[in-house]
């Protein structure tokens, strides 16, 4: 795995999280709390990590923040996201819609 997206990947999917940071060469963890996201790094794999907080309903700032990433990191290889039932339609559609559709894998709750 070269470039992988993880979104809200601190709960269910941690341990998953986990094992992708130790196979991907980078990784952007993007979530809500600080000290989850930084929890999910295993000791050692920091350096293959960066981190955005931002929560994936404010939909303006999850766009600018992926965008940003494109743009310092290059494209994704994964996407992984784990988005509640409880989001919007819309929410999810925009997931979609800022990765470029170029996921191979999407969670959904």
């Amino acid at each position: 795995m070269k470039h992988v997206l993880i979104i809200g990947g601190t709960g269910m999917l941690r341990e998953m999280s986990s094992w992708v940071i130790k196979q991907a060469n980078k990784t952007m963890l993007i979530g809500r709390n600080k000290e989850k996201l930084e929890q999910t790094v295993p000791s050692g794999y920091e350096h293959k990590v960066h981190y955005q907080f931002i929560d994936y309903r404010d939909t303006l700032k999850l766009q600018e923040g992926i965008q940003h990433a494109l743009e310092v990191h290059g494209a994704f290889d994964y996407v992984i996201a784990w988005i509640h039932s409880s989001a919007q339609l819309e929410i999810r559609l925009n997931v979609l819609s800022i990765t470029g559709g170029i996921f191979r894998y999407i969670f959904w709750k």
